[in-house]
């Protein structure tokens, strides 16, 4: 039996889209992680205290630890150009390194990051990750940064694309529904642009729905003044998001949540995605997502109303290549 570190994206996590990459990544991963016996840790927050380092290494949470055959982290902004920072996305300290070592990055990205900024960094990211096994980016981008510290990596896209081949790609819609549910980011807020995104969807859509991924939405979609307006709210968990998708087969997603417009597309809906950082446009960029930045907001009207295809370009082979170094795909 093997022993597995799944490094788990969406513990302590206030944004709802965490959950959707970790369930894709746990999906895309069953063919090795189903007969195993696995062990979740968290990223947001820290995976061990100080005082754990003080015992002797014979102690039980060391011995646990060196059964691990492999550990995993999947997905999300994890790569970070400075973690020296008092605050990471991957809540991870050199210290950690003597518990876990040779994690492997299951479709993992960076936010803006071009190039390390100082050698503590590297050499955190060095000691954690694996130098044996070929890591997975979720873009082209992350995927050179990994490369330029010397380690293998592959851009298999986020585990979230893995399921969008073809095959259901053409069974998503082309043309505009009657409906639409939309998301709003509150953590990079832009009243003006947002507020015209709205009143957009209510110009074009007979019904409109809202559903909350982040903590501080709702609070933000206040600010909007929107009292007026007949929004339906789902209620904000993935398992409600999941059916209300499952339940309104015909009804469009038009949001700045990236995750929330891929599970629409996994539930085959048409999605048409609001770009406002770089996450969704290195995306577009390697996968080709339907995809408008905020900032050409006034071109959405015309995006809906007209036929979109979705075809996501996921190379299959390259995942299996991913994948292949611990299943046989015979």
């Amino acid at each position: 039996m093997k022993y597995i570190a799944v490094l788990d994206t969406s513990i302590m996590s206030f944004n709802i889209g965490d959950q959707i990459i970790m369930e894709s990544a746990r999906k895309g991963l069953a063919p090795i992680l189903n007969d195993a016996f696995v062990v979740n840790l968290p990223t947001h927050s820290p995976m061990f205290h100080w005082w754990e380092f003080s015992f002797k290494r014979n102690d039980s949470l060391s011995q646990n630890l060196s059964k691990l055959d492999l550990k995993f982290v999947c997905g999300t902004n994890l790569l970070e150009k400075n973690m020296k920072k008092r605050k990471n996305t991957w809540n991870l300290h050199m210290m950690d390194t003597h518990y876990i070592k040779d994690v492997v990055l299951v479709g993992v990205g960076t936010d803006k990051l071009d190039k390390i900024e100082n050698k503590y960094t590297e050499k955190l990211y060095k000691r954690i990750l694996s130098h044996e096994y070929i890591h997975s980016t979720r873009d082209e981008k992350t995927k050179e940064l990994l490369e330029s510290m010397g380690f293998k990596a592959i851009n298999t896209g986020c585990p979230t694309l893995w399921g969008l081949d073809k095959t259901v790609c053409e069974q998503i819609p082309t043309t505009k529904s009657e409906k639409v549910i939309f998301t709003i980011t509150d953590y990079t807020p832009n009243l003006e642009k947002d507020k015209k995104m709205l009143d957009i969807l209510f110009d074009n859509y007979k019904e409109v729905f809202c559903w909350i991924q982040g903590s501080q939405d709702v609070e933000y979609l206040q600010k909007m003044n929107l009292k007026d307006k007949n929004i339906q709210y789902i209620s904000p968990s993935l398992a409600a998001y999941n059916e209300f998708l499952e339940r309104e087969k015909t009804c469009d997603y038009v949001g700045t949540r990236l995750h929330g417009g891929i599970k629409a597309m996994q539930k085959l809906h048409r999605a048409i995605i609001i770009g406002v950082d770089n996450r969704a446009y290195d995306m577009h960029k390697s996968y080709n997502l339907n995809y408008i930045s905020r900032e050409n907001i006034e071109d959405l009207e015309d995006m809906i109303n007209k036929p979109i295809n979705t075809d996501i370009k996921i190379d299959i082979n390259k995942i299996n290549e991913f994948l292949g170094q611990f299943i046989s795909y015979e």
